[in-house]
C-alpha cells in the first residue's frame, strides 16, 4: 500500500478538530508535538476515554489557562508522564534586567501521529498549533494529511522527529505552570519591542532635519551659525533643547522622502542646536555665517555682511550652531502625536460554530488619532499644506521630527 498525500486544504480556513477526535477515537496510540497551545485547543482533545491514548504530547509553549487545561486533560486520562513541555534554547546576556536573553530558538513543530488498530496510520504535519483558532478552522491554515502503513519509512521518521522532541523537553510539572507561561510571556514582550514599539534611545527628542544641496568644500565649521525659516506655528522649537542635523549632499535628492532614505549618501552630516529664535524680526541684521533659503530647493550658501534676511509670511527665523561630525545615524518620525490604527472590516464573515461568534475579515487600517493635550492637531490631509515641515511628503527639504531612532 502506497502513502497518500492530502493538502489541507484549499480554503485555508478548514476545520481538522472533528478530524483529529476521530482519529484520536480510533487509534491503538497517539503522539503530538504542537509549538503552542491554548485552552480551547487541548479541549479539543478531551473526548471520553480517548485522552489515555496519547503516549506523547509535547507543547513548546503554552498560556497559563491552557497548562491548567493540561491538568485536566490528564485527569481525563492522560499519563502525567507523556506531557513533556519543550523550553527551547536560551544565552546568557550579560544584562542585569534581563539575564537571560528573551528572544530565542523555540520548538515550533505541529505533528498529530496516530497509529491505528488495523496497522495504519495517520498524520497531520503543518502549521496547525494545538490551539481553538487552528482546529476549529478560523486560522488560515495548510498541512499535509499523510495516510499509509505504519511501516512506511515516512511514519518511522515521523516517530522519530517526535521522539527527539520528547527527549528535548522537559517532564510537565503542574506546580511551574506560571514559571513556564511566564517564560514564554517573556519571549513575547520582546516580540512586541521588535515587532511594534520605538526603541528607548532618542525617542520623543526634537530635531529639527536640515537637508540641503552643497558645493564641493562648502562646509560649516565648529561653532558657525546657520540661518533658516521654519513655520512660526510650530511652537515646540527651544533654543539649546531642540537639535540640528545638516546633512549635505553633492547632489541633492529628487524628494525629502528620497534624502532621508539616502542619508548614507551625504557628503557630511552635522549636528548643532537652535541658538536663537525670532518671529517677528523685519530685516534686522543676523548673525550668521550660513544660509539655507528655499526649503523646497535648498542650498546651502555662505552668507556676505550685512546680512539681513526678510522673514517670510507666517515663518519665524531660527539660527542654529553647529557642534561638529553627527556620529550617530537616525530615523526621523514624523507621525502625530498619540496616533493609533483602527482596522477596516470587509463583508466577509468567518462564523465559529463552537464559540458562536463572528468574525470579519480586515482588510486595512486607517489612522485615529487623538487630540494633544491644550494644541489642536491639524486633520492629516491639511498638515502637507499647512506645515511642510511636518511631513517629508510635503516637499519641503526643512523638516521637523518629535521622535527619533538611533540606529547605530
Amino acid at each position: 500500500m502506497s502513502v497518500t498525500v492530502t493538502l489541507l486544504h484549499a480554503h485555508p480556513q478548514t476545520r481538522v478538530d472533528t478530524m483529529i477526535r476521530d482519529r484520536l477515537a480510533r487509534c491503538r496510540e497517539a503522539q503530538i508535538v504542537s509549538g503552542f497551545a491554548t485552552p480551547d485547543g487541548i479541549d479539543a482533545l478531551r473526548t471520553s476515554a480517548s485522552a489515555g491514548r496519547i503516549s506523547r504530547l509535547v507543547l513548546g509553549a503554552a498560556t497559563f489557562q491552557a497548562f491548567e487545561a493540561l491538568d485536566t486533560l490528564i485527569g481525563a486520562g492522560l499519563s502525567a508522564q507523556a506531557a513533556r513541555v519543550h523550553l527551547g534554547h536560551t544565552r546568557k546576556t550579560g544584562g542585569r534586567k534581563h539575564p537571560f536573553a528573551r528572544m530565542r530558538p523555540m520548538l515550533h513543530s505541529k505533528v498529530f501521529l496516530f497509529d491505528m488498530a488495523d496497522g495504519l496510520a495517520a498524520a497531520l504535519v503543518g502549521s496547525h498549533n494545538l490551539t481553538g483558532f487552528a482546529l476549529r478552522g478560523l486560522n488560515g491554515e495548510a498541512g499535509l494529511l499523510i495516510e499509509g502503513r505504519a511501516s512506511e519509512p515516512v511514519f518511522a521518521d515521523l516517530r522519530a522527529h517526535v521522539a527527539e522532541s520528547f527527549r528535548q523537553a522537559v517532564p510537565y510539572d503542574t506546580t511551574m505552570k506560571e514559571a513556564y507561561a511566564r517564560w514564554y510571556a517573556d519571549y513575547l514582550d520582546q516580540l512586541r519591542i521588535e515587532t511594534g514599539a520605538v526603541p528607548r534611545e532618542g525617542e520623543n527628542r526634537r530635531t529639527i532635519i536640515l537637508l540641503a544641496e552643497a558645493a564641493p568644500g562648502a562646509r560649516p565649521g565648529p561653532g558657525q551659525r546657520i540661518y533658516f525659516e521654519l513655520d512660526r506655528r510650530i511652537e515646540e522649537v527651544k533654543a539649546i533643547e531642540t537639535e540640528v542635523h545638516l546633512h549635505l549632499f553633492p547632489h541633492l535628492p529628487s524628494s525629502p522622502s528620497g534624502a532621508l532614505v539616502s542619508l548614507q549618501n551625504a557628503a557630511t552630516s552635522l549636528v548643532g542646536n537652535v541658538e536663537a529664535i525670532d518671529s517677528d524680526a523685519g530685516s534686522a541684521e543676523v548673525k550668521a555665517d550660513w544660509f539655507i533659503g528655499d526649503s523646497r530647493s535648498p542650498v546651502l550658501t555662505p552668507t556676505s555682511r550685512p546680512f539681513r534676511p526678510t522673514l517670510s509670511p507666517g515663518k519665524q527665523q531660527v539660527r542654529a550652531q553647529i557642534g561638529g561630525e553627527l556620529k550617530s545615524r537616525f530615523e526621523y518620525r514624523f507621525e502625530r502625536e498619540a496616533a493609533t490604527w483602527e482596522p477596516l472590516l470587509g463583508p466577509e464573515v468567518l462564523t465559529d460554530e463552537a464559540g458562536k461568534e463572528r468574525w470579519s475579515p480586515v482588510v486595512g487600517f486607517e489612522a485615529a488619532g487623538r487630540a494633544e493635550p491644550e494644541r489642536k492637531l491639524l486633520p492629516q490631509r491639511e498638515m502637507f499644506e499647512a506645515l511642510p515641515e511636518m511631513s517629508p511628503d510635503s516637499g519641503s527639504f526643512i523638516l521637523f521630527s518629535r521622535k527619533r531612532i538611533r540606529r547605530q
